[in-house]
């Protein structure tokens, strides 16, 4: 498996990586029928991809299955998503869309690319990271790699539909001091999602 920078000739096969990932996390979510959901996480994520050959706000790699894209990576700001439970220090970068192909999954893609992240991180100087995640699969993913959440914003997505966000040093420590509102609890023990 090889990562690289994304690239203009790649654009096709992530379009179909997101849709084929998109509908097999909906399907694992009970949300198979949510067409509205399923447009704008697809939407949002072609757009980053694109906006990420356009200048250096977004930094996305794709992984390749000889030359097949099996999965993505991206850094870049926090998004207003994560500002919903904390206030990211300026310059910071946020680790998102991560997107395995459902036929490379369990197959240690996605832990190649978050080292692969967090040596492009180190490299542009950083320290510590930025990651969320709202679906329920993929908390439990996060959850079992990092531990607890430093903050879960709850029933952020409706009753019973939390999000959560680690805020992950480079070294492999854990940051657990971010103010927070009503809405969110700091790092008290939760061990997925209730």
């Amino acid at each position: 498996m090889k990562i690289e920078t994304m690239k203009y000739i790649h654009l096709e096969q992530t379009d179909q990586l997101f849709s084929e990932c998109l509908r097999d996390l909906l399907n694992r979510e009970g949300l198979r029928h949510d067409q509205q959901l399923f447009d704008e996480e697809v939407g949002r994520l072609k757009r980053m991809a694109r906006d990420s050959l356009e200048g250096e706000q977004i930094r996305f790699f794709a992984a390749f299955d000889g030359d097949s894209v099996v999965g993505t990576v991206a850094l870049f700001e926090p998004g207003e998503l994560m500002k919903c439970g904390l206030t990211p220090e300026p310059g910071r970068l946020e680790v998102g869309c991560v997107y395995i192909h459902p036929d490379h999954q369990r197959q240690g893609v996605a832990q190649s690319l978050l080292a692969f992240a967090e040596e492009e991180l180190l490299r542009l100087g950083h320290d510590f990271y930025y990651l969320d995640a709202g679906f329920k699969s993929s908390q439990q993913y996060w959850v079992s790699r990092f531990g607890n959440a430093d903050v879960l914003l709850r029933d952020h997505w409706g009753q019973g539909a939390h999000h959560m966000i680690w805020k992950r040093w480079l070294g492999g420590g854990e940051v657990r001091s971010f103010g927070c509102d009503g809405k969110v609890s700091v790092n008290e023990g939760i061990r997925g999602v209730e």
